[in-house]
């Protein structure tokens, strides 16, 4: 367990990525946040972008 520690923290120190890669580009999420915010429901986002609703509830 001491390795995997040591070895996730000398991953963050290079600046390193960790976690699974996000379905949305930063772009895309803008854009979900004005269409959300302009009133498109959540299942219309999801299939625009085809990503689970999941997606947004916790954003």
């Amino acid at each position: 367990m001491e390795y995997t520690h040591a070895g996730l923290a000398h991953a963050k120190s290079e600046g390193k990525t960790l976690g699974r890669l996000s379905k949305t580009s930063g772009e895309q999420r803008a854009d979900i946040l004005v269409k959300g915010a302009a009133g498109e429901s959540t299942s219309a986002l999801a299939r625009m972008y085809e990503v689970s609703r999941a997606n947004f509830l916790g954003s």
